[in-house]
Formats: structure tokens, C-alpha cells, sequence
């Protein structure tokens, strides 16, 4: 009786540590994220290294995007754009990271967009003329 209930221990601890392991690798993280006049909201700030797929809605009055970096410079002071005034670099050696984006998203459309991302500082903000001075940027955290 002690062998047998000995067993049924040792195949439960191998059933939990299994169960454990397959639910760590679910498949891509999803961060939904709402663009409106100067602000930014996402469900998540951080999200554990692998895939993420951003489910972008603007439900503002303007055409906004949203634009991922990886980065170490603080969120709120990405150089400016020489070349376009009113932007900052999304591109700049290895000190801003270009990771992906949703291109232009006029009023009231929803688009996604997927990457792999590693750990590290990211940030995530619209690059309309304006609005990231405005306000529309926030740090984005990969574990």
C-alpha cells in the first residue's frame, strides 16, 4: 500500500510540474491598446519575452499610429527627427530599435500587429506630428 501511494505521489508532482511547463509557453501575448487625442492605454506595461501581438484601436477624432522601440533612453526623451519636426527618431544604431508598428490608423479603425520581442526597455508611442510631445508615449517592459 505504501509503494502504490508512494507512485501516486510521485506521478502527481510529475503530472503538476508538466501541467506548469505547457502553460508557461500559451503562444503570443496579446496587449490591447487604445489610441485617443495625447494618450495611450494598453491592458499591460509588461509582458514576458517571446511573441506579442498589439491590438490597436483609435478611437480618437485624428489619425494616430502606434509605434514600439526598444530602447534605454527614458520613455518621455526620444531625440527629436532632424528631418521631420514635430517627430522623434524611431531609427538610431543601437541606442532606438524600430520593433514595429501599426502604420497610420485613421479615427475609429483597429489594426493589429505582431512581433518577437526579447528583454529589455521598450516604448511604445504615436509619432504623429505632435503627439508625442503631447503626451502620447508610456515605458513598455519585457521580462
Amino acid at each position: 500500500d505504501m509503494k502504490i501511494l508512494g507512485l501516486v505521489a510521485i506521478a502527481a508532482l510529475v503530472l503538476t510540474a508538466c501541467g506548469q511547463a505547457s502553460g508557461a509557453t500559451t503562444g503570443p501575448t496579446t496587449v490591447n491598446a487604445t489610441l485617443k487625442e495625447m494618450t495611450i492605454t494598453v491592458d499591460k506595461t509588461a509582458v514576458p519575452a517571446g511573441t506579442v501581438t498589439f491590438h490597436v484601436t483609435n478611437v480618437g477624432t485624428v489619425t494616430h499610429e502606434l509605434v514600439l522601440l526598444k530602447t534605454d533612453l527614458p520613455y518621455d526623451q526620444l531625440p527629436p527627427d532632424p528631418d521631420e519636426a514635430g517627430k522623434v527618431l524611431e531609427d538610431e544604431g543601437q541606442t532606438i530599435v524600430h520593433i514595429g508598428e501599426t502604420e497610420d490608423m485613421e479615427p475609429g479603425t483597429t489594426k493589429d500587429f505582431t512581433v518577437d520581442v526579447t528583454a529589455g526597455k521598450y516604448v511604445l508611442l504615436c509619432n504623429e506630428v505632435g503627439h508625442y510631445a503631447g503626451g502620447m508615449r508610456l515605458a513598455f517592459n519585457v521580462k
